[in-house]
């Protein structure tokens, strides 16, 4: 099956989502051409700080839009699998379907329920809608979404970065340590931590009451997995807790990489 592959392919970066890849590609053995919705066709564009709402935003989406177009005709794939499709606007999948009604339209779709109103306006657009939280299924159906719960798994492609590379020496050496972008709520459960060596990487926390418990903007990939080795304790706040109503079932991606 030829299956047009729609996602950032960073290893680095997009780590899970290149398991994905690998799994469909290497494991499955299908044809898994890749197109990256996020690229930037127009030089510079990352130095405009409202690029998304500014000329040149709009600009480089109509030409990514217009270029996945042109790449779906010429490829002619039997499924088109996009990871989340935040950029993604139902009405353009309308328009790719009455050039290849054949075609097959599936997300997997990893940020519910937080994103839960970003999934109800994207969702009716694809056959099959994927997400890893079997408690939002009943609320996404009625809305009409053909929704599936997927949990989140290990890849080998994790253990191949984090556990069969042979034991850092400054294994243990770190003490609690969170990796992950700013929220309030985050900013909360980690300030009743303080009287602990506590190290935070993420974007966003340099502005925050934290700010001296933060060592990095950020950590990714081999870095990363370097960095849970040698922690104690690695500390995982999902998004939604401490939210009423939280579901035990939308536990995020650090489970399994850990």
């Amino acid at each position: 099956m030829k299956i047009l592959f729609v996602s950032p392919l960073n290893r680095r970066y997009h780590l899970y989502n290149y398991a994905v890849y690998d799994s469909l590609k290497n494991g499955l053995k299908h044809s898994v051409p890749v197109f990256n919705f996020r690229m930037k066709l127009i030089p510079d564009i990352d130095r405009c700080v409202f690029r998304r709402f500014s000329i040149l935003g709009y600009l480089n989406t109509i030409l990514v839009y217009f270029l996945f177009f042109l790449y779906s005709l010429v490829l002619r794939p039997e499924m088109i699998f996009v990871i989340k499709g935040d950029l993604f606007r139902p009405f353009w999948l309308r328009f790719i379907r009455q050039f290849l009604p054949a075609v097959r339209f599936i997300n997997w779709f990893m940020d519910m329920p937080h994103l839960k109103s970003l999934a109800f306006r994207i969702g009716p657009a694809y056959d099959l809608f994927l997400v890893n939280d079997s408690s939002g299924l009943d609320e996404l159906r009625q809305k009409g979404i053909r929704a599936e719960f997927i949990p989140f798994c290990f890849s080998s492609l994790f253990g191949a970065s984090g556990i069969k590379r042979p034991k850092d020496k400054r294994a243990g050496q770190s003490g609690l340590v969170f990796v992950g972008t700013y929220s309030p709520l985050r900013e909360k459960v980690l300030s009743c931590l303080t009287s602990f060596p506590l190290e935070i990487h993420g974007p966003g926390w340099l502005d925050s009451g934290l700010r001296a418990w933060v060592r990095s903007n950020g950590v990714y990939g081999e870095e990363m997995f370097r960095l849970f080795q040698r922690a104690k304790v690695v500390l995982n706040i999902n998004q939604n807790f401490l939210v009423r109503r939280n579901p035990a079932s939308c536990m995020n991606i650090r489970i399994v990489e850990v």
